[in-house]
């Protein structure tokens, strides 16, 4: 499974040096994970005592790709640290210019890919203990 993502290239105006920043976007993982993480949810509260109509899955699974958007949304100040390109360049202080943004794909994560997957699952987690707690502290 391949991971997509925005990259920005800036380039020095006077040497060789390039730098680049990736950026992740939503790709099949994600929406795997969501349909997978729906799964164990749906089958909590279509059963008794909630009884949620089935047709409530369509819902859930919006809700658990809403939930990788806010997880993004939230860290992305903090994983944008990481990836940031400088003004000046390291050799020889001359200007950086932007030059300009295309798609790319992986086929491994990166680390904003990890953090992620396990900010989202242990919201899942949470979500699930909250929703279920007689099943789990009987």
């Amino acid at each position: 499974m391949k991971f997509h993502y925005v990259a920005a290239v800036s380039a020095c105006t006077q040497c060789d040096y390039t730098a680049e920043s990736r950026t992740s976007t939503l790709s099949g993982f994600y929406l795997s994970v969501a349909f997978a993480a729906s799964l164990p949810l749906c089958f909590i509260l279509f059963r008794a005592p909630w009884s949620v109509p089935w047709y409530s899955f369509f819902g859930i699974v919006a809700g658990e790709v809403l939930a990788f958007f806010a997880i993004g949304f939230i860290t992305s100040p903090f994983l944008g640290l990481a990836s940031r390109i400088p003004t000046s360049c390291p050799r020889c202080e001359a200007p950086v210019t932007f030059r300009g943004r295309y798609f790319s794909d992986s086929p491994r994560p990166r680390i904003d890919d990890i953090v992620l997957f396990t900010l989202f699952t242990i919201a899942n987690v949470a979500a699930i203990i909250y929703v279920w707690p007689s099943r789990f502290f009987q």
